[in-house]
């Protein structure tokens, strides 16, 4: 006896040849752990820009948009890669 099959909502389509943004997969993503000069015990996530992917590196000091207004704060970079190698466990 075979199973029923769940009916699907959404048709089977390919991506465009250009998809938008928010249908890129998340491999094309590259993320950047920043630490900054605050009084919090935590790294933060940054999407690293393409142009920016080849430059990056752990140690580097980087400027970012924080807290009210997206002022820019002085942090360093820990580590950069994929979004699937950088996601908090």
């Amino acid at each position: 006896m075979s199973k029923p099959k769940q009916q699907s909502l959404f048709e089977d389509e390919e991506l465009p040849d250009d998809p938008m943004p928010w249908e890129r997969n998340s491999q094309n993503l590259y993320l950047a752990q920043i630490v900054l000069n605050r009084p919090v015990d935590r790294v933060f996530h940054y999407l690293v820009p393409e142009a920016l992917r080849p430059l990056l590196k752990p140690g580097h000091r980087v400027q970012v948009p924080f807290g009210r207004g997206n002022q820019l704060s002085p942090g360093y970079c820990v580590g950069v890669g994929p979004a699937d190698e950088n996601q908090p466990s």
